[in-house]
């Protein structure tokens, strides 16, 4: 295996040694020998399409040095591309192997970057979301708007590495984090619909709580229960505390505290009755809590 991968620990490996395993001996080596016998260097110069040369740093079957650079320099205007991997970088390397490949096949970025990004700001955002932010444009703001539009979602959201839903994701880590509320909201609302899905949020946000403060976590997790509560879906607050039951005392001795008179909560989370295991029943439960309402713990009761 140390010939196709760096390290015969990749997870591939097992998959592709049982693929050797089970190929005709006489024929693998009757292709090998075939392959190695051949000489078709005369003809590389005639090669007239575009072509890419991707070869493997540690690929000692078929080594750069005599081979991919031979291929590269014969090759009118060839692109080559160099991978840390061995013989096969494809699997050792998929991002990097695939990036190299878009790069290649994908037509050149658009000239006008400020066009493909009102596109694709329209494609993640809503027709409607951009339509005000354009409306509301004035003198002062143009330059700015023409910088976002251009920039960053001309430049870096229409790069191919990436698909939209992997950078909204990261956009949403990095908001959340960075306490950024608004722009964490307006990803969180247009992102639902289309794409994103309650259990991406729940994860994303307990990611967030690990290395950029529960602090950070808990006030993603408000905005983002309230936009979750306003469309309809499972409550984050059920799925942030998972199964949770509050009784009317506690709700009582909390809104009696001087601390929480100026936020008095008046309703309390309704979870369906699959989630109640664990926890006393009470029967006094009223209806679902305001969007976007937290819970602290001293509310809670198990049982």
């Amino acid at each position: 295996m140390h010939r196709f991968f760096t390290s015969p620990a990749h997870p591939a490996a097992e998959s592709i040694r049982a693929t050797l395993l089970s190929t005709n001996p006489t024929g693998h080596a009757g292709c090998c020998c075939a392959i190695r016998d051949m000489d078709l260097r005369a003809l590389l110069p005639c090669i007239a399409v575009p072509t890419l040369v991707i070869g493997g740093d540690t690929d000692v079957s078929l080594p750069w040095t005599g081979h991919g650079e031979v291929l590269a320099s014969e090759i009118r205007g060839a692109r080559a591309v160099k991978i840390a991997a061995a013989h096969l970088s494809n699997l050792e390397r998929p991002s990097t192997f695939t990036n190299a490949l878009l790069e290649f096949l994908l037509p050149a970025p658009p000239v006008d970057r400020l066009e493909a990004g009102f596109a694709l700001r329209r494609a993640v955002l809503g027709d409607a979301h951009v339509d005000r932010a354009v409306a509301n444009t004035t003198g002062f703001t143009r330059d700015f708007q023409d910088l976002i539009t251009r920039y960053a979602w001309g430049s870096i959201w229409t790069r191919p590495g990436l698909d939209p839903r992997t950078r909204r994701l990261l956009v949403l880590a990095i908001t959340a984090a960075l306490g950024r509320c608004e722009e964490f909201r307006l990803h969180v609302r247009t992102g639902l619909a289309p794409e994103l899905e309650v259990a991406d949020l729940k994860e994303l946000l307990l990611q967030v709580a690990i290395y950029a403060g529960v602090p950070a976590a808990n006030s993603a997790f408000h905005i983002a229960a309230g936009r979750t509560a306003r469309a309809g879906m499972t409550s984050l607050i059920a799925l942030s505390c998972e199964t949770i039951a509050v009784h009317p005392a506690s709700l009582r001795l909390w809104n009696s505290r001087p601390d929480r008179r100026s936020k008095k909560l008046s309703r309390i989370p309704l979870l369906p009755s699959a989630n109640w295991q664990g926890y006393k029943h009470v029967p006094q439960m009223t209806e679902v809590a305001r969007s976007g309402e937290m819970f602290a713990p001293e509310l809670l009761r198990r049982r």
